[in-house]
């Protein structure tokens, strides 16, 4: 199954590298606000607490209702979707006045890495968990723009609407970067964790003030 993201020549550049670059605090922010818009109650970050390097990960999994393949194709792969019909939207389990505004949060992990996770579970009408894995590579989305107008970037799939069994069987053994997926997955919950990899930043990331 195909997942495109479709944007607008230079978008990720401006919105997602330069208005976020070496910024992680707001980079974190943003993600933390789209897991209180999904009506998550936990939101778990795992930051490296020693030098960053292009190994390094910054990881931010949510207890949240999760994405679908139909959230995935036309909310989180539309760059620019508004959130809010309304100043006063709301969410749909919760009721909780909705954070995020402009959909362009997404592309945030793009100012601090050079590649970006989604993983995320989410229950069908049914009460079935089905999981998805996509990966984004910021090098490819770049030079996918081909017309100078516009640009079609088709994400890496690891996994499209599979079984948790499934899903679990394709985290990296014993790596503590999936220690909340696979707590969310044993549990049989939904979830969404970003997960950013080749880490751009030159310094670390201070936890404390």
């Amino acid at each position: 199954m195909s997942y495109s993201l479709n944007f607008a020549n230079g978008i990720i550049e401006h919105l997602g590298v330069r208005l976020y670059q070496n910024k992680p605090t707001k980079v974190i922010a943003e993600y933390v606000s789209n897991s209180w818009d999904a009506d998550a109650s936990e939101c778990r970050i795992q930051i490296p607490t020693s030098s960053l390097t292009p190994d390094s990960s910054i990881v931010i999994t949510d207890d949240g209702v999760g994405m679908s393949e139909n959230d995935l194709k036309n909310k989180f792969l539309v760059i620019g979707l508004p959130k809010r019909k309304s100043a006063n939207s709301i969410s749909a389990g919760k009721q909780r006045k909705l954070m995020g505004r402009k959909g362009i949060g997404k592309l945030a992990g793009f100012g601090v890495a050079d590649r970006l996770e989604v993983l995320t579970c989410s229950k069908t009408a049914d009460n079935v968990l089905k999981c998805y894995w996509l990966q984004f590579e910021l090098s490819g989305i770049i030079s996918s723009s081909h017309d100078g107008l516009s640009g079609k970037y088709e994400a890496k799939v690891l996994a499209d609407g599979v079984s948790p069994e499934e899903f679990e069987k394709l985290l990296k053994e014993n790596d503590p970067v999936y220690d909340d997926v696979r707590r969310h997955l044993e549990e049989g919950s939904s979830f969404t964790s970003i997960i950013l990899t080749g880490i751009t930043l030159k310094r670390k990331i201070e936890t404390e003030k």
